[in-house]
């Protein structure tokens, strides 16, 4: 049959897949899967493959093409693999999302756990074009408007679409006429999902205006896919010397970026969001891409701009860091923590950080610090025990002979101290309430030592850095 010769031709031309390949397919039990399973099972050349089916059990019928799929692969000695979804009984909103999500994962486990190379799913230039529709309704960046692209990275393996270049019809016709056995899922007519409406409404219409549609879509899908890659070959000279990658968390020099045009601006972001973002499974707008280029060319020096799982790009001056907000130990401090330091005595503040107070001829280190970087203050005749502790909102320190005062949070702008620094700096303080450091930022005038003073005191801070 013609559909199948085709299906054969394009695997082949396309490279899908190779003899020495493990293809896992993805069947749900309606027509595309279905088809799909036929079209690899009656391949010429000999493959090794297995069916993975979710039972979602949204449906009354959910059960019964769970048991049609078991034994049909029972009877073929086809390797099955099914699961059910629970979390779907108890959900109001959000279960397509959930159920991909628990989908892909329980596909993931099996691919791993048996070897499989290829994940192989049915969509189809139908899915295609919904899937481009929708997200130019929803205002997708272009990047994401490529669609659904036949073949990509996923997980340890790779995912392959090799029914792209089929119809919808074009399956059920060919399902029709080998009198293969599927299921229809009701829920596909349901207009409350915007998918369906697409489907069902603008679809049909737009096949109507013009029968090479999905052909049209296809071409416009390619496309954009050609044109991003022209676009990553133009800015990749600039792109790792303005966003430099530190683990999971990326910095981007602030005043490199502002010295590019707009547009590589642009497609620099698009590239961090394809390589951090996306690759998380999270979609970025062309709304949010303007507010992050807004944030990058403000002259304000600091601003925050949050994503979906935790994600937020942060400027901090000179640098903007995109990270996970549980990374880089940034949270919020802990004001409650005092420590009093007396005459040639330690503490340790944090697991990284040690104080101590020792006069001029006496000097005792840890040997786990001895290696820490130092910072020290030569301070006169203090008012002793010294507490230090947090800094505050309304601390001041003295920092000129005429005893002027300076609020500590101006000082962090005048030095351009990021907020997460500012939170985690310490102070010390005497017992008259004098701010003599705040660590490691500013001295206070009164720290300063005087020829008349008998005894000099080495205030050290050292921290693992």
């Amino acid at each position: 049959m013609k559909l199948e010769r085709t299906f054969s031709g394009i695997v082949m031309q396309q490279g899908y897949w190779n003899a020495n390949d493990r293809l896992l397919l993805a069947v749900s039990g309606g027509v595309d899967s279905i088809v799909l399973l036929h079209l690899v099972e009656h391949m010429k050349r000999p493959l090794f493959f297995g069916v993975v089916h979710v039972n979602h059990q949204l449906r009354e019928a959910s059960q019964q093409e769970a048991d049609f799929l078991e034994e049909y692969c029972r009877q073929r000695e086809i390797p099955f693999y099914t699961t059910e979804w629970q979390e779907g009984k108890t959900l109001l909103t959000g279960i397509e999302e959930k159920a991909r999500e628990f989908r892909y994962h329980f596909f993931a486990e099996i691919a791993i756990k048996y070897g499989y190379t290829k994940l192989v799913t049915a969509h189809h230039s139908d899915d295609q074009a919904e899937t481009i529709l929708m997200k130019i309704v929803k205002g997708s960046a272009l990047h994401n408007l490529s669609g659904i692209q036949a073949v990509r990275e996923w997980k340890q393996s790779e995912l392959v679409r090799p029914l792209l270049a089929f119809s919808k019809q074009e399956l059920v016709e060919y399902a029709k006429n080998k009198q293969l056995q599927y299921f229809e899922d009701e829920t596909n007519q349901e207009l409350i999902f915007q998918r369906n409406r697409i489907r069902q409404k603008i679809i049909p219409e737009l096949k109507k205006e013009n029968t090479q549609f999905l052909d049209h879509i296809q071409q416009f899908s390619r496309q954009i896919n050609y044109a991003s890659e022209v676009i990553r070959q133009t800015i990749a000279p600039y792109f790792f010397n303005i966003m430099q990658q530190s683990d999971a968390k990326w910095r981007i020099d602030v005043l490199q970026f502002q010295t590019q045009s707009r547009s590589c601006q642009y497609f620099l972001l698009v590239e961090l969001w394809q390589r951090v973002l996306i690759s998380d499974g999270i979609e970025v707008n062309e709304k949010q891409t303007e507010a992050v280029l807004t944030i990058l060319n403000s002259s304000k020096p600091q601003q925050d701009f949050t994503f979906k799982k935790g994600w937020k790009l942060m400027k901090r001056y000179q640098w903007a860091y995109l990270q996970t907000e549980a990374m880089d130990g940034i949270t919020e401090t802990d004001n409650s923590k005092l420590f009093l330091l007396a005459e040639n005595q330690g503490q340790f503040l944090t697991e990284r950080e040690w104080m101590g107070l020792f006069t001029v001829e006496q000097l005792t280190l840890p040997l786990a610090v001895k290696e820490w970087t130092k910072k020290e203050l030569t301070i006169s005749d203090p008012s002793l025990p010294l507490l230090v502790r947090k800094n505050q909102l309304a601390d001041k320190i003295i920092f000129n002979q005429a005893q002027q005062k300076k609020k500590v949070s101006r000082i962090f702008i005048d030095q351009k101290i990021p907020r997460e620094e500012r939170a985690k700096t310490w102070v010390v303080e005497d017992q008259k309430k004098n701010i003599l450091w705040v660590v490691p930022y500013k001295e206070s005038y009164l720290s300063i030592p005087k020829e008349t003073d008998k005894i000099q005191y080495r205030l050290i801070y050292l921290k693992d850095e």
